[in-house]
């Protein structure tokens, strides 16, 4: 008797945890975060450059050390900036061929507001007399913007001209490229006398409307599966009700699921497109279904919580270095970069075992072979930022893809069908 009750509590016990894992783990992602380091002021912005992780902001001491508004991290260590320039830090940074540029409030003589990473410290990067908030590598060409909103760009190795000067209808927030154009989001009602809701797009000749555009202010821009994701604090896209971000498709707008919501003063701060998902950060409490903090992505039909617990005041921004993930966030007294070690949910899968792929690792051609006949077929691959490689739709049940021109590296192959999506990583050598 005493062993059947005893049986019976532990069937009740396993159940109730079977049940509590269930209900945690849906849309989250396990929660494996490092500290990496700990600054004493705000991390504003990452990219990677010559190998390394950037980490740029306010602060002058990584755990307790000097670094001067910057340091580049390989991995397993941050080299700090030591040397002192005056003013009182970086706000973003862009790699521009083979040199990296940042805009913020740094001081050389009397220029400030653009800066030029010499390999030991920053120097005038064609500043003027102004701080900048904002700076994007396209191709051959640099743009900055100062904190009067006027656009600058730069072409080649010559100096920065007057692109557009957006004070006069408004506020200049995100640029990012799309389908060939140039995007640019902010607050405004009209560009060069084109009407726009808060984001226009910029051909190389001619302003053009992104359909009835945005209401709210876009903070961040990011391209995830060929859509431009919108992100800030939205209140509605192409006329319909959003949760603070939006995609669109070059036609028309859409919600992203049900959005992210439980968003503070500081809205949706930045955004990464990966092979795994799409990453948002900011300040915000749900993402979709899953209750979250500061940290969420989106893997094209769902949204899952990072599940990072952290005592700063929201996180800014987002990159992906070595296969992983790091934050860095805002906090006026300590600031942190977190590395996430988890998995970060690259579904591999192949609902129909109909499909094979061979060889991998490959150096130069991989073969794509499905054994049963599935009618059209869509073959994809991605490189591990989220970019398409190549596209492919075919009726044909073996499949050839020559690669042997892609750096080294892991790719994903995707191939949709009537049967189902199958997924696998490849390896490039």
């Amino acid at each position: 008797m005493f062993e059947q009750i005893l049986k019976n509590d532990i069937m009740k016990k396993a159940l109730l945890l079977i049940t509590l894992f269930i209900a945690c783990t849906a849309g989250t992602l396990r929660a494996q975060w490092d500290s990496i380091v700990r600054f004493n002021q705000v991390v504003e912005d990452m990219v990677i450059y010559n190998s390394d992780l950037f980490i740029a902001g306010g602060f002058t001491q990584y755990d307790g050390n000097t670094c001067y508004w910057s340091g580049s991290y390989d991995g397993s260590s941050l080299t700090p900036h030591t040397t002192l320039v005056g003013g009182s830090g970086i706000r973003k940074m862009a790699v521009f061929g083979t040199d990296l540029y940042a805009v913020g409030m740094l001081s050389h003589s009397i220029s400030i507001g653009v800066d030029l990473w010499t390999g030991t410290t920053w120097t005038d990067g064609g500043g003027t007399n102004l701080s900048h908030s904002g700076i994007y590598a396209d191709g051959n060409d640099l743009y900055v913007v100062d904190d009067n909103d006027l656009v600058r760009k730069k072409t080649g190795t010559g100096s920065f001209q007057t692109f557009y000067d957006f004070s006069t209808v408004g506020y200049l927030g995100p640029i990012i490229r799309y389908n060939n154009k140039l995007v640019f989001a902010g607050t405004f009602t009209s560009v060069s006398g084109v009407p726009a809701n808060n984001i226009v797009q910029w051909d190389g000749t001619n302003w053009q409307a992104l359909g009835s555009g945005i209401a709210g202010p876009a903070m961040c821009m990011a391209v995830y599966n060929n859509e431009l994701y919108v992100a800030g604090k939205l209140t509605s896209a192409g006329g319909s009700p959003v949760n603070n971000i939006a995609k669109w498709n070059g036609t028309s707008w859409s919600s992203v699921g049900t959005g992210i919501t439980g968003v503070s003063t500081y809205g949706i701060r930045d955004m990464k497109a990966t092979a795994g998902g799409l990453f948002a950060v900011g300040q915000f409490t749900q993402a979709g279904s899953a209750t979250t903090k500061d940290v969420a992505m989106w893997n094209g039909s769902q949204w899952y919580s990072m599940m990072l617990n952290h005592g700063d005041v929201f996180v800014t921004c987002v990159e992906y270095f070595n296969n992983k993930v790091y934050v860095g966030t805002f906090d006026f007294n300590h600031a942190h970069l977190y590395r996430y070690m988890g998995t970060i949910g690259i579904d591999e899968s192949n609902p129909d075992k109909n499909i094979t792929l061979y060889p991998n690792p490959a150096s130069d051609v991989i073969t794509i072979e499905q054994k049963q006949a599935a009618g059209e077929s869509v073959i994809s691959v991605f490189d591990m930022s989220g970019k398409k490689k190549m596209v492919k739709t075919t009726r044909e049940n073996k499949n050839r893809v020559d690669i042997s021109g892609w750096n080294a590296g892991i790719y994903i192959v995707e191939v949709k069908s009537e049967k189902g999506i199958y997924r696998k990583k490849i390896i490039k050598d």
